[in-house]
């Protein structure tokens, strides 16, 4: 092996243990950790890390759920039975977590303490399922039968 190839292979082991070090390597042995649910069978559909925590909708009991870094789970149910919450996210300006209710054509906004507000969409066939915040802090979210993105002012 000659001298150059040696050299390159030592620098990439070096940098190979710096990147480790730094954690921008995955760990070689992940686990699952797994967190029970309060309400049995609430089908969690989507998940995000808000303000530190992991908030997740429970779709089928009409729930948003927060995970402590304790692993302790606190259930929040929406203001309107039924309402299959799909897509979660945050509006990092103004400390809201917004998610989309998508059995009765609603966006959610939820504050940290629990507190919540309905927002109807005027299509009735909207079926909202993904949300995201844009750059300003902008709710953005998917109508799946209204074929439409739409947004929501603050």
């Amino acid at each position: 092996m000659s001298i150059h190839r040696r050299l390159a292979l030592h620098l990439v082991a070096v940098l190979s243990c710096c990147a480790a070090a730094a954690g921008f390597l995955p760990a070689q042995n992940p686990q699952i950790h797994e967190y029970p649910i309060p309400t049995a069978n609430s089908q969690p559909e989507d998940i995000a890390d808000i303000f530190g925590y992991a908030y997740f909708t429970e779709s089928a009991v009409a729930k948003i759920g927060k995970i402590y870094a304790t692993g302790s789970v606190q259930e929040f149910a929406t203001p309107t039975p039924n309402s299959r919450p799909a897509g979660i996210t945050a509006a990092p300006d103004n400390g809201a977590v917004w998610f989309t209710e998508a059995r009765v054509n609603k966006i959610g906004k939820m504050t940290t303490d629990g507190a919540m507000t309905e927002f109807p969409i005027n299509n009735i066939y909207a079926d909202p399922i993904g949300i995201t915040a844009g750059p300003d802090g902008t709710p953005w979210f998917t109508q799946f039968n209204g074929n439409k993105i739409a947004s929501i002012s603050q």
